[in-house]
This record gives C-alpha cells, structure tokens and sequence, in this order.
C-alpha cells in the first residue's frame, strides 16, 4: 500500500521531513516495513511494531533530491496491510488498513 503526500511548494533547499506514525492494532499479527522515497530516490525504511507507540523519524532531505518541479510527491509504503473484518470475526471495519500517520512535516534547515 502506498500513501502521497504532495508538498505544493517545492523548497528546493536543505529540509528535515519529520514523519510519526504507528500501528495501534494488534490484528496486524507482526511488524511492518515503511519506505519513504522521493521520486526514484528512497529516503528512509523502518519497522513499525504493532503496539500503542508512536515511531517519529526526522528523516534529512537534501536540496538536491527536491528536483526542479513545483509540487513534489513524498511516497509512504508499507509492505503489509491487513482487513480488520477479515482477521476478526468481532470488527465490521472492512477498510485495508496499514499505518497511522499521525503528524508530517517538512521543515526547511
């Protein structure tokens, strides 16, 4: 499953993208991988365990990687989702869900 985040002003300097997210569920049955990329360019990949705490990564981005287009796309990816109705009998939420992101930010140096 992939997730955009389009930032609509190209910064075209030196940033820090802060990113927090998690996974409150204990259905997912494991831990998941994320990968941010930008462009073809990845950023960062991490594991996110299901538990009730927040994973916040303060991923650098150089000028460079910006590129010359105005708005730029950001690329969130996990490699497992999970049917909450499809692994328990009691949840009626049939959504594929991954990651919670909970705060984004880009954040220029």
């Amino acid at each position: 499953m992939v997730g955009t985040l389009v930032v609509a002003k190209n910064p075209k300097k030196d940033c820090v993208f802060y990113l927090d997210v998690d996974n409150p569920s204990d259905l997912m049955g494991g831990p998941q991988t994320v990968s941010l990329s930008l462009g073809s360019t990845m950023l960062d990949e991490f594991t996110v365990t299901p538990t009730k705490s927040a994973v916040l990564r303060k991923i650098p981005i150089p000028a460079s990687a910006w590129g010359a287009a105005d708005n730029i796309e950001l690329k969130i990816a996990v490699d497992k989702t999970f049917v909450p109705s499809a692994v328990s009998q009691s949840a009626r939420d049939s959504r594929e869900l991954g990651i919670r992101v909970l705060h984004a930010a880009v954040v220029p140096k």
